[in-house]
Protein backbone atom coordinates (compact mmCIF):
# COMPACT_ATOMS: atom_id res chain seq x y z
CA UNK A 1 0.00 0.00 0.00
CA UNK A 2 1.42 3.38 -0.75
CA UNK A 3 0.80 6.72 0.92
CA UNK A 4 2.26 10.22 0.50
CA UNK A 5 1.75 13.38 2.38
CA UNK A 6 0.86 16.36 0.46
CA UNK A 7 2.89 19.18 2.34
CA UNK A 8 2.79 22.61 2.10
CA UNK A 9 4.97 25.07 3.62
CA UNK A 10 6.00 28.58 3.36
CA UNK A 11 9.26 29.85 5.46
CA UNK A 12 9.50 26.89 7.51
CA UNK A 13 13.26 25.70 7.19
CA UNK A 14 13.24 25.10 11.10
CA UNK A 15 10.97 22.06 10.22
CA UNK A 16 11.22 20.93 6.61
CA UNK A 17 13.97 18.59 7.13
CA UNK A 18 12.37 17.21 10.38
CA UNK A 19 9.24 17.11 9.02
CA UNK A 20 10.49 15.28 5.82
CA UNK A 21 12.41 13.20 7.68
CA UNK A 22 10.19 11.53 9.57
CA UNK A 23 7.44 11.18 7.07
CA UNK A 24 9.99 9.25 4.93
CA UNK A 25 11.79 7.30 7.05
CA UNK A 26 8.03 6.07 7.90
CA UNK A 27 8.06 4.75 4.06
CA UNK A 28 6.10 7.55 3.19
CA UNK A 29 6.12 9.71 -0.10
CA UNK A 30 5.76 13.35 0.06
CA UNK A 31 4.77 16.20 -2.34
CA UNK A 32 5.93 19.13 -0.98
CA UNK A 33 4.33 22.82 -2.01
CA UNK A 34 6.33 25.81 -1.34
CA UNK A 35 4.27 28.70 -0.67
CA UNK A 36 6.81 30.93 -2.31
CA UNK A 37 9.14 30.59 1.02
CA UNK A 38 12.35 33.38 1.36
CA UNK A 39 14.37 31.08 3.49
CA UNK A 40 16.27 28.02 2.73
CA UNK A 41 13.01 25.98 2.97
CA UNK A 42 13.15 24.78 -0.61
CA UNK A 43 17.02 24.30 -0.69
CA UNK A 44 16.45 22.05 2.66
CA UNK A 45 13.96 20.37 0.46
CA UNK A 46 15.82 19.58 -2.86
CA UNK A 47 18.12 17.51 -0.67
CA UNK A 48 15.14 14.88 -0.33
CA UNK A 49 13.99 14.57 -4.37
CA UNK A 50 14.59 11.43 -5.61
CA UNK A 51 15.26 9.99 -1.70
CA UNK A 52 11.38 10.19 -0.75
CA UNK A 53 10.53 13.40 -1.75
CA UNK A 54 8.57 13.18 -5.18
CA UNK A 55 8.29 17.16 -6.02
CA UNK A 56 8.54 20.31 -5.14
CA UNK A 57 4.99 22.39 -6.47
CA UNK A 58 5.19 26.30 -6.49
CA UNK A 59 2.01 27.82 -4.91
CA UNK A 60 1.90 31.90 -5.76
CA UNK A 61 2.07 34.13 -2.79
CA UNK A 62 -1.16 36.68 -2.81
CA UNK A 63 0.56 39.28 -0.41
CA UNK A 64 -1.68 37.23 2.25
CA UNK A 65 -1.87 33.67 3.87
CA UNK A 66 -4.76 31.79 2.03
CA UNK A 67 -5.20 28.90 3.57
CA UNK A 68 -8.54 28.14 0.78
CA UNK A 69 -5.43 28.39 -2.05
CA UNK A 70 -3.47 26.00 -0.29
CA UNK A 71 -6.42 23.38 0.33
CA UNK A 72 -7.78 23.56 -3.08
CA UNK A 73 -3.89 22.80 -4.79
CA UNK A 74 -3.73 19.90 -2.40
CA UNK A 75 -6.92 18.85 -3.79
CA UNK A 76 -5.79 19.05 -7.59
CA UNK A 77 -2.66 17.26 -6.71
CA UNK A 78 -4.33 14.66 -4.49
CA UNK A 79 -6.76 14.19 -7.40
CA UNK A 80 -3.61 13.59 -9.77
CA UNK A 81 -2.05 10.77 -7.64
CA UNK A 82 -2.34 6.62 -7.81
CA UNK A 83 -1.43 6.11 -3.92
CA UNK A 84 -3.60 4.48 -1.60
CA UNK A 85 -4.00 6.83 1.20
CA UNK A 86 -2.97 10.58 1.90
CA UNK A 87 -2.26 12.74 4.29
CA UNK A 88 -2.70 16.39 5.08
CA UNK A 89 0.00 17.86 7.46
CA UNK A 90 2.03 20.73 7.76
CA UNK A 91 5.53 21.34 8.01
CA UNK A 92 5.76 21.97 11.74
CA UNK A 93 3.30 18.94 13.13
CA UNK A 94 4.94 15.28 13.13
CA UNK A 95 1.72 12.29 12.67
CA UNK A 96 2.22 9.57 14.74
CA UNK A 97 0.89 5.74 15.25
CA UNK A 98 -1.47 5.56 18.98
CA UNK A 99 1.38 2.83 19.46
CA UNK A 100 4.65 4.01 20.00
CA UNK A 101 5.64 0.55 18.83
CA UNK A 102 4.31 0.93 15.49
CA UNK A 103 4.83 3.02 12.29
CA UNK A 104 2.97 5.44 10.98
CA UNK A 105 2.54 3.03 7.73
CA UNK A 106 1.55 -0.11 9.58
CA UNK A 107 -0.87 1.58 11.82
CA UNK A 108 -2.81 3.29 8.73
CA UNK A 109 -2.53 -0.52 7.15
CA UNK A 110 -4.10 -2.13 9.87
CA UNK A 111 -6.65 0.51 9.65
CA UNK A 112 -7.67 -0.14 5.39
CA UNK A 113 -7.59 -3.89 6.30
CA UNK A 114 -10.22 -3.37 9.07
CA UNK A 115 -12.17 -1.97 6.45
CA UNK A 116 -11.89 1.79 8.02
CA UNK A 117 -11.74 4.90 5.46
CA UNK A 118 -10.02 7.97 7.67
CA UNK A 119 -7.60 8.38 10.80
CA UNK A 120 -8.70 11.32 13.03
CA UNK A 121 -5.88 13.03 15.12
CA UNK A 122 -5.70 14.28 18.22
CA UNK A 123 -3.40 17.59 19.00
CA UNK A 124 -1.09 17.45 21.27
CA UNK A 125 0.87 21.24 21.02
CA UNK A 126 4.47 21.45 22.24
CA UNK A 127 5.72 24.34 23.98
CA UNK A 128 8.42 26.23 25.19
CA UNK A 129 9.02 28.28 28.44
CA UNK A 130 9.88 32.00 27.99
CA UNK A 131 13.42 30.84 28.55
CA UNK A 132 13.23 28.55 26.43
CA UNK A 133 15.09 28.25 22.64
CA UNK A 134 14.78 25.33 20.74
CA UNK A 135 15.12 26.63 17.24
CA UNK A 136 18.28 24.36 15.49
CA UNK A 137 18.06 22.21 17.79
CA UNK A 138 16.62 18.34 17.66
CA UNK A 139 13.40 19.71 19.68
CA UNK A 140 11.37 16.46 18.95
CA UNK A 141 13.67 14.86 21.73
CA UNK A 142 13.70 18.10 23.91
CA UNK A 143 10.38 19.55 24.40
CA UNK A 144 8.11 17.36 26.96
CA UNK A 145 5.93 20.56 28.09
CA UNK A 146 2.91 19.91 26.13
CA UNK A 147 -1.37 20.71 26.33
CA UNK A 148 -4.39 18.43 24.96
CA UNK A 149 -6.16 21.19 22.69
CA UNK A 150 -9.53 19.84 21.70
CA UNK A 151 -11.72 22.61 21.33
CA UNK A 152 -14.64 19.59 19.82
CA UNK A 153 -14.39 16.07 18.75
CA UNK A 154 -13.10 14.49 15.95
CA UNK A 155 -11.60 17.36 14.58
CA UNK A 156 -8.55 16.77 12.38
CA UNK A 157 -9.75 13.92 9.81
CA UNK A 158 -6.05 14.35 8.29
CA UNK A 159 -5.43 10.96 6.77
CA UNK A 160 -7.76 9.12 4.18
CA UNK A 161 -7.84 6.47 1.64
CA UNK A 162 -8.04 8.17 -1.52
CA UNK A 163 -10.60 6.21 -3.32
CA UNK A 164 -13.32 8.17 -0.64
CA UNK A 165 -12.65 11.10 -3.03
CA UNK A 166 -13.02 13.29 0.36
CA UNK A 167 -13.09 17.30 0.47
CA UNK A 168 -11.87 18.85 3.16
CA UNK A 169 -11.59 22.88 1.43
CA UNK A 170 -15.16 23.47 3.22
CA UNK A 171 -13.99 22.88 7.04
CA UNK A 172 -10.51 24.63 6.69
CA UNK A 173 -8.83 21.39 6.11
CA UNK A 174 -10.13 19.86 9.72
CA UNK A 175 -12.94 17.53 8.70
CA UNK A 176 -13.32 15.66 5.41
CA UNK A 177 -16.87 15.16 3.60
CA UNK A 178 -17.59 12.22 1.41
CA UNK A 179 -20.64 9.49 1.31
CA UNK A 180 -18.06 6.63 2.24
CA UNK A 181 -16.30 8.17 5.39
CA UNK A 182 -15.58 5.58 7.55
CA UNK A 183 -13.76 7.08 11.29
CA UNK A 184 -11.51 4.71 12.82
CA UNK A 185 -12.68 4.70 16.36
CA UNK A 186 -9.23 5.16 17.58
CA UNK A 187 -7.71 8.72 16.83
CA UNK A 188 -3.56 8.65 16.05
CA UNK A 189 -1.64 11.35 17.50
CA UNK A 190 -0.76 14.83 16.21
CA UNK A 191 2.13 16.29 17.70
CA UNK A 192 2.10 20.10 16.83
CA UNK A 193 5.46 22.20 17.55
CA UNK A 194 3.92 25.14 17.11
CA UNK A 195 6.58 27.83 18.46
CA UNK A 196 10.28 26.97 19.24
CA UNK A 197 10.89 30.01 21.06
CA UNK A 198 9.07 33.06 22.19
CA UNK A 199 11.09 34.95 19.15
CA UNK A 200 10.26 31.80 17.14
CA UNK A 201 6.58 32.15 17.51
CA UNK A 202 6.31 36.53 17.57
CA UNK A 203 8.17 36.34 13.77
CA UNK A 204 5.72 33.83 12.56
CA UNK A 205 2.31 35.24 13.85
CA UNK A 206 3.27 39.03 14.28
CA UNK A 207 3.08 40.33 11.25
CA UNK A 208 0.75 37.62 9.17
CA UNK A 209 -1.55 38.82 7.26
CA UNK A 210 -4.72 36.49 6.58
CA UNK A 211 -7.26 36.58 3.69
CA UNK A 212 -10.26 38.47 4.61
CA UNK A 213 -12.64 36.11 2.73
CA UNK A 214 -11.39 33.64 5.17
CA UNK A 215 -11.71 35.71 7.97
CA UNK A 216 -15.17 36.63 7.23
CA UNK A 217 -16.34 32.86 6.80
CA UNK A 218 -14.09 32.28 10.87
CA UNK A 219 -11.34 31.12 9.10
CA UNK A 220 -7.96 31.96 11.54
CA UNK A 221 -9.98 33.70 14.38
CA UNK A 222 -7.46 32.67 16.77
CA UNK A 223 -4.75 33.50 15.22
CA UNK A 224 -6.00 37.06 13.88
CA UNK A 225 -5.24 39.15 17.00
CA UNK A 226 -2.16 37.22 18.54
CA UNK A 227 0.19 40.02 19.88
CA UNK A 228 4.09 39.50 21.61
CA UNK A 229 2.92 39.31 25.04
CA UNK A 230 -0.03 36.90 24.17
CA UNK A 231 2.51 34.30 23.18
CA UNK A 232 4.91 34.18 26.33
CA UNK A 233 3.47 30.91 27.88
CA UNK A 234 2.22 30.58 30.92
CA UNK A 235 1.27 28.12 34.28
CA UNK A 236 -1.94 26.58 33.45
CA UNK A 237 -3.96 23.39 34.32
CA UNK A 238 -3.81 22.40 30.78
CA UNK A 239 -0.01 21.77 31.12
CA UNK A 240 1.67 18.67 31.46
CA UNK A 241 5.34 16.90 30.61
CA UNK A 242 5.91 13.65 29.57
CA UNK A 243 8.86 11.57 31.41
CA UNK A 244 10.21 10.69 28.50
CA UNK A 245 10.45 12.69 24.85
CA UNK A 246 8.83 9.56 22.98
CA UNK A 247 6.55 8.41 25.41
CA UNK A 248 3.06 7.77 23.88
CA UNK A 249 1.24 8.17 27.43
CA UNK A 250 -0.54 11.41 26.88
CA UNK A 251 -2.50 13.02 29.85
CA UNK A 252 -5.80 13.93 27.98
CA UNK A 253 -7.61 14.69 31.82
CA UNK A 254 -7.75 18.63 31.43
CA UNK A 255 -8.42 19.21 27.31
CA UNK A 256 -8.01 22.84 26.31
CA UNK A 257 -10.54 24.74 24.31
CA UNK A 258 -8.24 27.82 23.25
CA UNK A 259 -4.57 27.89 22.07
CA UNK A 260 -2.37 29.27 24.77
CA UNK A 261 -2.35 33.15 23.73
CA UNK A 262 -6.11 33.12 24.60
CA UNK A 263 -5.93 31.45 28.00
CA UNK A 264 -6.09 34.46 29.65
CA UNK A 265 -9.18 35.94 28.61
CA UNK A 266 -10.96 32.63 28.69
CA UNK A 267 -12.71 32.61 32.30
CA UNK A 268 -12.53 28.86 32.58
CA UNK A 269 -8.74 29.16 31.89
CA UNK A 270 -8.96 32.15 34.46
CA UNK A 271 -10.78 31.10 36.79
CA UNK A 272 -8.41 27.98 37.33
CA UNK A 273 -6.19 29.96 38.73
CA UNK A 274 -2.30 30.19 37.57
CA UNK A 275 -0.80 27.94 39.64
CA UNK A 276 3.55 27.70 39.67
CA UNK A 277 4.82 25.30 37.12
CA UNK A 278 5.84 22.63 39.05
CA UNK A 279 2.45 21.99 40.49
CA UNK A 280 0.28 22.02 37.23
CA UNK A 281 2.50 19.83 35.27
CA UNK A 282 1.42 16.17 35.35
CA UNK A 283 4.71 13.79 34.91
CA UNK A 284 2.86 10.84 31.85
CA UNK A 285 4.35 7.30 33.04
Amino acid sequence: MRIAAIVCARDEAVHIGRCLDNLIADGIEVILIDHSSQDSTVEIARKYLGCGLLAIEKLPWLGHFSLRQQLMMKRAIIRGLDHDWVLHIDADEWFCAPDPDQSLVEAIRQVDREGFTCVNFEEMVFMPWPEDDFVGEDYTRRMTTYYFYEPSCMRLMRAWSRRIDADNVFSAGHKLRSDRLKIYPQSFINRHYIMLSYDHGRHKYGSRRFDEAELVDGWHCNRARINGNDLVLKPSLHLRRLSSWDSGNFDRSAPATRHFWEWQSDNSAASESFLPANDVLQLSA
